[in-house]
């Protein structure tokens, strides 16, 4: 982890500069263990039981109270982090009768606690829920989170969510500054926020901060976080049980109603004769009584207003909305006055129906994993094809959508956006978003648009890009694995102190790697620890080492020898075609390494390894691809061997 200046932005997330919030608690070299927290929590429980169970009691119902009847349509795992959250907004933000809270109470009147365990309660009772949006993810490791609306930056160390998170995400989470790792972490779990309310949200936490300020003039900004607490469980909840749909509306900017108008006929052969030769109303079908009725929308374009359907002695209109609708009766009893009356009007809510539907989908909360997309019946285009065809076209409407008026940026068009300070946070959201539905893409095994060049074309800062060159392959397995490196270095060392080597074409065999004992010692020792490992959990278990060994070596034995492709000649390499025969390609040196760290050869990449639904690092942003090339010996001459590995700078190893 980088280290924090005193003027930075305090990691905790508070907005305060680290000087003047976590800094002296972080000098504290009493910090706390694992341990120390569970144990910590344990006797906070058992106080709260004991001391506070009415209390408790009373702020349950309280903070449930709207959803009391439904809490039992939330699986397990849903339920959990409800109950978490309320724990946690008890423990350390819930004002009791006295106006304390349960946390100082403890620390005032409980029993006694070791230092570490002080410590912890310590640091939690400064914490409370606040809204993030997830900026960059390193799988496995950690999140990096931008807090709203403040911008404040934190990276958190979080092994399971830096998994299932994607960039643009909104999420209401409660971060300690230094948790028992050290650095912050993610207490208690968090709520992902729908991006259908994320406005909503952002209001109503502006409205909750307001009213609190009104009613105590005198709090503090954490005293107001704290309060708002139950208002991001109760977005999420809702979007859970009463699931958010986007305001639905025809062309006209009318609101989506199904409606169907009924009448009965009393001369069907009067009607037909009548719509037939009315000005907007056409046959669907030749010889059937079925028309189409079409006309101008508010932007004057033609479309089809309705459909009318004529049967025996009652003839029924469907609109898509109750204006439509009234308009479509007014002019079905003019068409033909005397002979049609009306019987009924029925409305079917499209909005309510949709929420029901994915209400259903939840109960049904099915899971399964299907292991990749699964190729459709009858699907003729080849997968190569399809995304060819589905990527050129994205590409050619997002060009376009550049110099469009965006309603989100005020009617403005990206580009104009790009030019006014006010518009561009909005615009940084949008394309976070957008690399947000790309990861999607890539983890659903999609067609994916990587969006990231807009932020060059826009001259924005892209805050996810790294703030220095990323490490390369074989330097990041030397930190996952103790010896690796120093044992690469030795056998290299050693082998260009042999009679015959020469540094123009000298290169260890995969024959000398499994002869050589120093390396099979190692990779015996290795074998017993990863055994040892593999039963515990969390751990990360490194697969086979000998490839990695063989790269390293040589490379070693030629002085690290490293390329890195600017953005500009990586993107002509990958437009260019080059064919070659194999006897006129030489190699500058026998073993050296290319690195690519651009979002257009990382993107190739990405979509390549979604593919794989075994691989680990699978529908995750790439931070740098080493590419290295080895010449080998064959019998029939020699040959060129080029290794991809590919890195998400996360717990799992180069791929």
């Amino acid at each position: 982890m980088d280290k924090i200046g005193r003027n930075d932005p305090c990691p905790c997330g508070s907005g305060k500069k680290y000087k003047r919030c976590c800094l002296d608690q972080n000098a504290n070299p009493v910090g706390f263990t694992s341990d120390d927290r569970r144990l910590a929590l344990e006797k906070l429980d058992r106080f709260v039981e004991t001391e506070l169970g009415a209390q408790d009691d009373e702020a349950w119902e309280s903070f449930f109270e709207i959803w009391a009847d439904q809490l039992e349509e939330l699986n397990d795992e849903e339920t959990q982090i409800s109950e978490d959250f309320y724990d946690a907004w008890f423990l350390w933000d819930c004002a009791l009768a006295d106006g304390g809270r349960v946390v100082d109470r403890f620390l005032e009147i409980g029993p006694l606690l070791s230092l570490g365990e002080r410590q912890y309660l310590t640091l939690m009772r400064e914490t409370t829920v606040r809204l993030y949006e997830v900026v960059d993810l390193s799988p496995g490791e950690s999140v990096t989170l931008v807090e709203l609306p403040s911008g404040a930056r934190t990276r958190v160390r979080e092994k399971s969510a830096s998994r299932s998170l994607c960039r643009g995400a909104l999420l209401a989470a409660r971060i300690i500054g230094r948790g028992a790792s050290g650095q912050p972490e993610i207490e208690f779990g968090l709520l992902s926020i729908p991006e259908l309310v994320r406005d909503q949200v952002l209001s109503q936490v502006s409205k909750q901060h307001e009213n609190y300020r009104r009613e105590y003039p005198e709090a503090t900004d954490l005293e107001l976080l704290k309060a708002a607490a139950p208002v991001l469980h109760d977005v999420w909840i809702s979007a859970l049980l009463d699931p958010p749909i986007p305001r639905l509306q025809n062309t006209d900017g009318e609101d989506l109603l199904a409606t169907r108008v009924r009448f009965e006929v009393a001369d069907p052969a009067q009607v037909q004769a009548a719509f037939d030769a009315a000005r907007g109303l056409e046959r669907e079908e030749e010889g059937k009584p079925v028309w189409l009725w079409s006309g101008g929308n508010l932007k004057g374009k033609p479309v089809i207003l309705g459909r009318l359907v004529l049967e025996e002695d009652a003839l029924e209109l469907e609109c898509n909305s109750a204006e439509r609708a009234e308009r479509g009766r007014t002019m079905i009893e003019t068409l033909a006055a005397g002979v049609v009356r009306h019987r009924s009007t029925v409305y079917q809510n499209v909005v309510m129906d949709i929420r029901e539907r994915l209400r259903s989908r939840r109960r049904e909360s099915t899971a399964a994993d299907s292991g990749g997309r699964p190729a459709l019946p009858g699907e003729a285009v080849p997968r190569e094809a399809q995304e060819a065809l589905t990527l050129d076209a994205q590409a050619r409407h997002y060009r376009e959508w550049l110099d469009l008026p965006i309603p989100a940026l005020n009617d403005r068009t990206p580009r104009e956006a790009a030019k006014d300070p006010a518009l561009r946070p909005k615009l940084a959201k949008l394309i976070r978003r957008l690399e947000g539905a790309y990861q999607g893409c890539l983890q659903a095994d999609k067609p994916a648009y990587d969006p990231s060049w807009m932020w060059g074309e826009l001259g924005l800062e892209d805050r996810s890009r790294p703030m220095h060159p990323p490490l390369l392959a074989h330097e990041r397995m030397a930190s996952l694995v103790p010896g690796l490196g120093e044992l690469c270095r030795t056998v290299a060392e050693n082998a260009r102190r042999q009679p015959g080597f020469k540094d123009a074409s000298s290169i260890l065999t995969r024959a000398d790697i499994r002869r050589n004992l120093d390396i099979q010692r190692f990779l015996r020792h290795r074998e017993a620890d990863q055994h040892n490992q593999a039963s515990a959990p969390g751990e990360q278990v490194i697969p086979s080492l000998e490839p990695h060994i063989y790269l390293m070596t040589n490379l070693e034995l030629h002085r690290r020898k490293t390329f890195w492709v600017d953005e500009s000649l990586a993107y002509m390499l990958a437009k260019t075609e080059l064919d070659l025969p194999g006897d006129e390609l030489r190699a500058p040196f026998p073993c050296f390494a290319l690195v690519f760290s651009d979002r257009y050869t990382l993107s190739l990449a990405e979509r390549l390894l979604a593919r794989d639904r075994q691989c680990p690092i699978a529908g995750y942003y790439l931070k740098a691809a080493t590419i290295y090339v080895i010449e080998e010996r064959l019998e029939s001459g020699r040959g060129l061997g080029v290794v991809f590995a590919l890195d998400t700078l996360g717990a799992d190893p180069p791929h």
